[in-house]
């Protein structure tokens, strides 16, 4: 579980979040490359946040029903990474409390993730840019080798009416909560 919270004096701008990457393996000496093609993903959200050719929302709100973003029921990432050629995308989840799964990653060896929140969105990165970060074990973590689910605000929505309000004013609490429940099927 993590908890960020701050208490401002000034008006300013605030979405916290933690990048962790993750790949469920049950061995202590996983194969040497790591992978997500294998793993299945679910995303709580009837709508994500497209971006730019510079990875900056474009503003609007696009609903996944029909696309390859389309992560509301369990999908297997690698038949996504194919059509997509990555995800870096914000998703507006479907509820902030912590009661309900935001977002849940399973292996096919019965290892699971689920992901609780009281931010408005996450984040799915499928490590686009990693290549040949060594990391535990020496496993070697290339394009798609781990997978990012950063619960925050939605990116730019300071400057983006439409998206949640970004902007903690003088004595307003920022508190979020996230907790990251691991399970075996």
């Amino acid at each position: 579980m993590t908890t960020q919270s701050s208490l401002n004096s000034m008006r300013l701008p605030q979405s916290l979040h933690r990048s962790t990457y993750v790949t469920i393996h049950t061995s202590i000496y996983p194969a040497k490359k790591s992978s997500i093609a294998d793993h299945s993903l679910m995303i709580n959200a009837d709508a994500y946040t497209p971006v730019k050719e510079n990875l900056i929302p474009t503003g609007v709100l696009c609903p996944v029903d029909g696309t390859l973003f389309d992560l509301r029921t369990p999908v297997l990432i690698g038949d996504r990474l194919q059509g997509v050629g990555g995800f870096d995308h914000n998703y507006c989840l479907n509820s902030s409390t912590l009661t309900e799964c935001a977002a849940r990653v399973s292996h096919p060896n019965g290892l699971v993730m689920e992901v609780y929140t009281t931010q408005p969105g996450i984040q799915f990165y499928s490590s686009n840019f990693l290549s040949g970060v060594v990391g535990k074990n020496n496993v070697c973590h290339e394009k798609h080798g781990a997978l990012c689910l950063e619960t925050q605000n939605y990116p730019n929505a300071v400057n983006e009416e439409s998206f949640p309000e970004a902007v903690i004013r003088p004595g307003q609490v920022y508190d979020h909560t996230t907790i990251f429940k691991f399970l075996r099927n």
